[in-house]
């Protein structure tokens, strides 16, 4: 498999995960630059890596993967590092996959969603829950949002979400062994399923993720339900790099879109399951 680590020099956090991810010692050099920046190479029993720089902000990076492709490695899945900003400034280290329920005013294109990887999303937030227990780093994954628009399966891993998170020496050492440990181990076989409701720093998602057998792909909001369709909702389910076993809903979070979500789950024919009810059966 080849796997593409990105980060942006617009991005203090990314800037961050490079040092402590070339801090390991196992990426070399190539003898030729992607963006005017030196590319790193690591190769693991399971993975080919290969780690560009670009001076574009990462969620404006529209068609990198195709980029990649064009200088010679055929890359199957990117893992762009970055940050995570909120006005709250609360200390966290986030997983997500990137795209637009609705308008791109945050890169991408409108109503385009990028192809998840929920196992290994699940896989890094278990991780980096473990690496941070002793920090007051809150572990959390977020709901599918911004851009950029690519076609090959994609995560975001970020350090949250003010300055003093991103240059933080320890964070961007938790995020780079994250990083590390998904490019040297497979996830297990976790059951997938998308989120429909509840908030943007997804507590179905956390229950699921931490407290069952599940991994969690696309997440669309109660903010975003507006905007959800019947093309949405199947593009969701799809565009995953595992099939998708069940629509988890959070029936609480759906609001005011309770009918039209129920609506959309008997057009659509997937399962689907509460979360309350998951919660309860995994007690």
């Amino acid at each position: 498999m080849n796997v593409a680590i990105i980060v942006s020099t617009q991005d203090q956090a990314g800037m961050n995960i490079k040092e402590c991810l070339i801090e390991t010692g196992r990426f070399e050099s190539l003898d030729f630059k992607f963006h005017n920046h030196l590319v790193y190479e690591f190769k693991t029993e399971l993975n080919v890596v290969r780690f560009f720089t670009t001076d574009n902000d990462s969620i404006s990076c529209e068609h990198i993967d195709s980029e990649i492709k064009q200088s010679g490695f055929d890359v199957d899945k990117i893992i762009f590092a970055t940050k995570h900003q909120s006005e709250a400034g609360v200390h966290s280290l986030c997983v997500h996959v990137p795209g637009n329920w609705g308008g791109a005013a945050a890169g991408g294109r409108s109503r385009f969603l990028c192809n998840s990887m929920p196992r290994m999303m699940k896989q890094a937030l278990l991780k980096l829950k473990e690496l941070s227990a002793e920090t007051d780093y809150e572990v959390m994954q977020e709901v599918t949002h911004h851009g950029p628009e690519i076609n090959t399966p994609c995560l975001f891993i970020e350090i949250g979400s003010s300055n003093d998170s991103w240059i933080n020496k320890l964070a961007g050492k938790i995020l780079a062994d994250t990083i590390i440990y998904l490019l040297e181990t497979n996830p297990p076989e976790f059951e997938c399923v998308i989120v429909l409701g509840g908030g943007h720093y997804s507590q179905p998602a956390e229950k699921l993720v931490f407290r069952t057998d599940y991994a969690v792909g696309h997440i669309c909001p109660k903010y975003a339900l507006d905007k959800l369709d019947l093309e949405l909702l199947r593009n969701a389910i799809e565009k995953s790099d595992c099939k998708t076993e069940m629509i988890v809903i959070d029936w609480k979070g759906l609001g005011e879109f309770k009918q039209k979500v129920t609506d959309l789950l008997e057009e659509v024919g997937l399962k689907f399951e509460r979360i309350k009810r998951i919660e309860k059966n995994s007690e």
